[in-house]
């Protein structure tokens, strides 16, 4: 993608107008062996890259992540069909 100048952000992304800015989901990162990294751009991509976790931590980190939402999700779901079941018990 060449960036032209004096050109907006929306034109150099070729958005149509109200469309929304791509976001960043991943960066990929080089270590000093040449070794590269795909890693996204939240707190624990944010540990590898200063070097306070390994990479077989940081995968840790994020499978952990999506097991905590997984649960939270299903938890909730859980929670609102019981209401719901609850509720119709009452009225009926």
């Amino acid at each position: 993608m060449t960036i032209q100048e004096n050109t907006s952000i929306a034109g150099n992304f070729n958005l149509l107008s109200g469309e929304a800015f791509p976001l960043i989901t991943k960066v990929m990162l080089q270590d000093a062996n040449g070794n590269h990294y795909s890693v996204s751009p939240d707190e624990a991509g944010l540990q590898f890259a200063k070097g306070e976790v390994t990479y077989k931590e940081y995968k840790r980190l994020q499978a952990k992540e999506k097991r905590q939402l997984t649960t939270i999700l299903l938890a909730s779901g859980g929670t609102l069909f019981l209401l719901s079941w609850s509720v119709l018990r009452v009225l009926i």
